[in-house]
């Protein structure tokens, strides 16, 4: 026990400061080989030390990507600030504007996320002047939480970093749901999931892409545009009197057919 215990990080500042040595990415890499199963990689005769060796190893990896990954984000964002202000970047490479970039040369093509796209622009707009170490030490979720009501060079500014780096998530989206600085559940992420058919899931795709929608809602989040199309349709449908049907009026009914059985 003593021998396996001679490789447990001491404290939480030796695990932020542990990055993998190249034995370790070698023995990580032989973990990782695509062509063995998880039981031919950690085997049931594997030896103790070697067990707690390779558990370090994986629990230090997914640590260093994890704090990586948060270091990343507000780099990416000034990327694709910079390449937005310089159209003449994405129309070399093919795309006729940058919500054509934005979606086929980075969302599709190097598979990030367009809420991750979104959230990594908007906090390197809001907060250019920021070190990425004070990136990581508040962190994406509480950033973009007080980027809804300041930003770099407001009056409120130094004082809400100062409240996001010590505060939790959650003690930060309570305080500022009480101050009224944005609405119950609005910094809260949820996922609707709506069963339809191919068509419009293709029609939607082609309305988060379309500039004149963004244009009107001035956002390219789908959550925002959703919400105002949501919004603008329950505003007109609401006000509307339903009309009772006439018994003596004509009823037509459309049939929809496959395009192969149509003759």
């Amino acid at each position: 026990m003593q021998r396996l215990q001679s490789e447990v990080p001491n404290s939480v500042g030796d695990r932020e400061s542990e990055s993998l040595t190249t034995r370790d990415q070698s023995i990580l890499n032989s973990l990782l080989d695509p062509n063995i199963t998880v039981e031919l990689a950690v085997p049931q005769n594997i030896d103790p030390q070697d067990l707690y060796r390779n558990l370090s190893i994986c629990i230090k990896a997914v640590n260093y990507l994890n704090r990586t990954s948060t270091r990343i984000k507000p780099l990416i964002g000034r990327m694709l600030k910079l390449i937005q202000d310089q159209p003449d970047v994405y129309k070399a490479l093919g795309y006729k504007n940058f919500e054509d970039f934005l979606t086929k040369g980075v969302q599709e093509r190097m598979g990030l996320s367009r809420s991750n796209l979104f959230e990594c622009k908007q906090i390197a707009t809001k907060w250019p002047s920021m070190t990425v170490e004070q990136y990581a030490k508040i962190g994406a979720t509480k950033l973009s939480i007080i980027s809804r009501f300041t930003e770099e060079g407001g009056p409120m500014a130094r004082r809400m970093l100062d409240k996001a780096e010590k505060l939790s998530v959650v003690e930060l989206r309570t305080w500022a749901e009480e101050k009224k600085l944005i609405e119950a559940g609005e910094s809260q992420a949820a996922v609707i999931t709506i069963a339809t058919n191919r068509t419009v899931a293709n029609e939607w795709n082609e309305a988060l892409n379309n500039p004149t929608v963004t244009a009107m809602v001035q956002s390219d989040k789908p959550g925002d545009i959703f919400r105002s199309m949501l919004q603008e349709a329950l505003g007109t449908w609401l006000t509307v009197e339903p009309v009772a049907p006439d018994e003596h009026d004509d009823c037509y009914a459309v049939e929809i057919t496959n395009d192969a059985q149509a003759s």
